[in-house]
């Protein structure tokens, strides 16, 4: 949900990376960092957007490691979540979330629930 929201398509454009461990993948569209570029805006971008994301990874107990952002000029923004917390074990049959389960879409930045449970709980 979180790539999705505020926006509807285009939205975000994600490209998942495979890793294990943490939760890997790059945005290559951002209608954030596209609006405020056409503003002159993109150190508002960076200080207002682009840096929640680290004390959102900090709320779900994990950690960013950020290389690149598209409000930098860059041609992504690289997104590498790693847990700081131990993961919360789930009971058997239990899910992480209620919602839209098993549906993904890479170029709107859709997520499955297996995605969002390795954001939130570092598993």
């Amino acid at each position: 949900m979180f790539l999705r929201f505020p926006f509807n398509p285009p939205g975000y454009g994600v490209k998942r990376r495979p890793a294990n461990d943490i939760v890997a993948f790059e945005i290559v569209r951002c209608p954030i960092s596209d609006y405020l570029r056409t503003q002159d805006a993109t150190d508002l971008c960076v200080g207002a957007w682009c840096n929640l994301d680290y004390a959102l990874a900090e709320a779900w107990g994990g950690k960013l490691d950020r290389a690149s952002t598209l409000a930098a000029g860059d041609s992504q923004c690289s997104f590498r979540f790693s847990p700081t917390k131990p993961a919360q074990k789930q009971p058997a049959g239990s899910t992480s979330s209620p919602g839209r389960r098993g549906q993904s879409s890479v170029e709107e930045g859709g997520e499955t629930d297996g995605e969002r449970s390795r954001v939130w709980h570092g598993g």
